[in-house]
């Protein structure tokens, strides 16, 4: 048996008009986020499927949801120290996701 998925905007990519409903973030500021977040990649607190651009730039939710909660610290050397591992997990367990139908 497999489920139907319905995704809620919180759990699809965010590309930059779902940064502006989600998150608030105008243009500059998703840019300059998407930015940052290729050197976190860099740096390995993301793996390579964070991002997708193929002329449409969208980031993985959670990745995105992380990248702004921790930015501050992220941004600072010494206080990137304590920040926390990436958890995708716990983020997605206060996502909501909704079941349309099953198909048996």
């Amino acid at each position: 048996m497999s489920a139907l998925l319905e995704l809620s905007a919180e759990s699809a990519p965010v590309d930059l008009k779902r940064a502006k409903e989600i998150f608030s973030d105008c243009r500059s500021t998703f840019y300059t986020k998407v930015a940052e977040i290729r050197g976190q990649i860099e740096k390995g607190r993301y793996n390579r499927y964070a991002l997708l651009d193929d002329g449409k730039v969208r980031v993985n939710y959670f990745v995105y949801y992380d990248y702004c909660k921790y930015r501050t610290m992220l941004k600072d050397r010494n206080a990137a120290k304590y920040v926390p591992p990436f958890e995708p997990r716990e983020i997605a367990e206060i996502t909501p996701v909704s079941v349309l139908h099953h198909i048996t």
